[in-house]
């Protein structure tokens, strides 16, 4: 296997390990507090739809940056700044002034915001249950009642973890090269 190809799959399988473990732990840690034994299976299946679509999105990604892209700081962050201008957008699309003050407003079928639920993570849920974002979610609404916590919590965090996440999945490369000649 050619070296550029064999970067590629070796980042890609160290991402999508570390992505897994981090939110695996997160969902555990979440479900001990809540002391909901009776779910982790089934909260562990649900959690790997989410981590099946954010994989895809970032193999897709990851894989046309390298091709296209020849710095390799660019192509390996690319997701991160993909999802972040996504994420932005979504969240800037959906601010309102409500009686002189910006509100997040939308509907739990806006597919900007289950684009951000499912490009989540489980460290975002695990934050919350110290922070817990209040609001107006009955009736389809999702009207959060504090807009900077929701936008720190639901934007900012998994785009802290994607970005520590991949940082650190270029140190495990690098210190596996360097060690085992890979």
């Amino acid at each position: 296997m050619s070296k550029p190809y064999n970067h590629i799959i070796k980042y890609i399988s160290i991402w999508i390990l570390l992505n897994w473990i981090l939110n695996e732990i997160a969902l555990l840690i979440t479900l001990v507090l809540n002391h909901d034994f009776s779910s982790i299976i089934t909260s562990s299946l649900l959690d790997l739809k989410f981590l099946a679509i954010q994989a895809s999105l970032f193999v897709l990604i990851f894989t046309i940056a390298c091709r296209l892209i020849r710095k390799n700081a660019i192509s390996t962050y690319l997701f991160v700044i993909f999802q972040s201008i996504i994420f932005h957008a979504v969240f800037l699309l959906n601010l309102e002034n409500q009686d002189n003050t910006i509100i997040f407003s939308t509907t739990w079928d806006n597919i900007g915001l289950k684009y951000i639920e499912f490009n989540g993570t489980e460290i975002t849920y695990l934050i919350g249950y110290f922070l817990p974002v209040n609001g107006i979610f009955d009736g389809g609404l999702f009207i959060p009642n504090d807009t900077y916590l929701f936008y720190y919590l639901w934007i900012c965090t998994p785009l802290v973890i994607f970005t520590f996440i991949t940082w650190l999945s270029m140190k495990i490369i690098k210190h596996l090269e360097m060690k085992y000649k890979l």
